[in-house]
């Protein structure tokens, strides 16, 4: 006697497990670049108040890239001054220079873009049937 197993619809679930990282990708690039435009918006804001040349505006860039696999996005500032206005200075002890207090305007922005990117990125694969755990 042969024993036989039939599972209907198992050719249509490979199918959709082999769509499923395009699907994810094509969701994530929205939700990437979304948080990427509120963080860049937020540091505009606040280098708009602080404006002298307007370098830390005009040195401010996004750079998206898609990989196989997903899409990755980098927010970047050129202007040479932006890391000390950024995280500030010290006092020169000879006297040369003062003290520039920080401006803590990149990093806060960048880490809150982050965070909620990083929420709706989880919601995103839960709703296509994936269970996060571990984050946090």
């Amino acid at each position: 006697m042969a024993a036989r197993l039939r599972i209907d619809g198992l050719d249509a679930f490979k199918a959709r497990l082999r769509q499923l990282p395009e699907d994810l990708k094509a969701e994530s690039r929205g939700i990437v670049a979304e948080h990427v435009d509120a963080a860049e918006s937020t540091i505009r804001a606040g280098y708009s108040g602080h404006r002298r040349s307007g370098n830390l505006e005009k040195g401010l860039y996004s750079n998206a890239k898609e990989t196989k696999f997903g899409v990755t996005s980098t927010l970047r500032n050129r202007a040479p001054h932006a890391w000390l206005f950024e995280v500030g200075t010290e006092m020169d002890r000879r006297g040369g220079t003062g003290r520039m207090p920080a401006a803590k305007i990149f990093i806060p922005a960048v880490m809150k873009a982050r965070r909620d990117m990083m929420r709706d990125l989880i919601d995103l694969v839960e709703r296509h049937g994936l269970k996060v755990s571990g984050v946090g």
